[in-house]
């Protein structure tokens, strides 16, 4: 990201608290589509919507993490590096979450 050895300083311990969160946060979705895998071509309807629940609990735990340390980054940086580490974390995440998806298959309509 380009930084002068100031902002090295102050980047690397958001940064690395940033992905110990995450890791923790990140670390739950294998094994909800672990536990999807294992029963998607038996779903019940309540089983499909706990599934859908607690996919996007999720992601909106991932998207309020991320929301917590962009503001920490533009407080503690500036606003342009943290949009500029956003961009980055968002694109090696979409990275993982489409190997993830790509391996997972759709929902079987029972009816």
């Amino acid at each position: 990201m380009n930084f002068t050895p100031e902002r090295v300083a102050k980047f690397l311990p958001i940064s690395k608290r940033y992905e110990a969160e995450f890791t923790k946060v990140g670390g739950t979705f294998p094994g909800v589509i672990k536990d999807f895998a294992a029963n998607y071509e038996i779903m019940t309807d309540e089983e499909a919507s706990e599934f859908a629940n607690e996919l996007l609990q999720l992601q909106q735990v991932r998207l309020d993490l991320r929301k917590k340390y962009v503001g920490r980054l533009a407080k503690e940086l500036s606003p342009m590096i943290a949009a500029r580490f956003l961009q980055v974390d968002n694109r090696i995440n979409l990275l993982i979450d489409l190997g993830l998806a790509s391996r997972v298959p759709l929902i079987m309509d029972a009816q």
